[in-house]
């Protein structure tokens, strides 16, 4: 449904924009060349715009293979004592066997900039850094004796010096997704399985599918290529979709809903829709869906390899 129409300054609202029509008008009047008109609606309390603004502040996207920066904003929460203790629940039922986290902050010192820095560089950012805060990340570990057996002694390190790739971002990623979950946000993350153990991405999904954990109903939309994910997550089929390079080497996107096949039942064909309980990652490697690699030249390559080999 088309809300408004704009061209320039003149726009055009439907009806099922809502709204007294004298707020309307004084909105329409208000919005200056430069400026949405959304915006001025959502100022004057327009309730449909106010929820389509509230949409794109609580948007966020997220690239799986650089999560560096949300790092920061897993910290900032962490300032709260509410996302605290909530980081550190969502770390622990990931089983990463940690006892405990911490994050510490401190402000900024000149010495901590690399002694090989160029002394105008080096300079130049002091200035700029003075005032600031830096931030290090702890992990606490259980110490065990010779045993095996567990002692009371725990061992602390630095996160971004020993823990895994894969705890890296979920520590980096346990920001975000609380966010999400905690205001009713919309999350996407590409590349989400990227450097994650199978059962970590899992359970990060399953999260935005419990309604215990979602209560807000945040939504998650993610890409991927770990095809367990057909298997072991309980989606709907309009929650699962493909891309495929056409011919003309654009994406196309479809859902798994779109499928509908002919069934033979008592003489007569029948359409019918792909069933829940397939086994849709074997459906998906045998190509009935579509949107898999073609490697035949690959298999040329192969070949010719071979033959270059014999050759020599």
């Amino acid at each position: 449904m088309i809300l408004f129409e704009r061209e320039g300054d003149i726009i055009d609202v439907s009806s099922g924009y809502g709204g007294s029509k004298k707020i309307i008008d004084a909105a329409i009047e208000a919005t200056r060349t430069n400026a949405l008109f959304l915006s001025t609606c959502d100022i004057l309390n327009v309730e449909i715009a106010k929820s389509i603004m509230q949409w794109f502040r609580h948007f966020n996207m997220i690239d799986g293979l650089n999560t560096d920066i949300e790092e920061i904003k897993t910290v900032e929460l962490w300032q709260s004592d509410d996302y605290k203790e909530k980081i550190k629940a969502y770390l622990s039922s990931l089983s990463l066997n940690i006892v405990d986290v911490d994050v510490t902050t401190k402000e900024f010192e000149e010495s901590e900039l690399p002694d090989d820095m160029p002394k105008s560089v080096k300079a130049q950012l002091a200035r700029t850094l003075k005032g600031s805060q830096s931030y290090a990340v702890f992990a606490k570990h259980r110490v065990y004796d010779a045993e095996k057996n567990p002692t009371t002694k725990t061992h602390t390190w630095k996160w971004e010096e020993r823990e895994s790739s894969g705890a890296k971002k979920a520590f980096r990623l346990s920001g975000p997704v609380l966010w999400a979950l905690a205001n009713g946000g919309v999350l996407i993350i590409d590349e989400i399985e990227a450097k994650l153990h199978p059962i970590l991405t899992l359970n990060t999904i399953d999260a935005f599918l419990n309604k215990e954990s979602n209560p807000n109903d945040a939504q998650l939309i993610f890409a991927t290529h770990d095809t367990n994910l057909l298997s072991y997550l309980k989606l709907r089929r309009d929650q699962i979709c493909f891309t495929e390079k056409n011919e003309w080497e654009s994406t196309e996107i479809y859902s798994l809903s779109d499928f509908v096949y002919l069934e033979e039942k008592n003489g007569e064909f029948k359409s019918e829709k792909e069933r829940p309980d397939t086994d849709k990652e074997k459906r998906y490697f045998e190509g009935r869906y579509g949107a898999i690699p073609a490697l035949g030249s690959f298999q040329d390559f192969i070949r010719n390899t071979q033959w270059q080999e014999e050759e020599q």
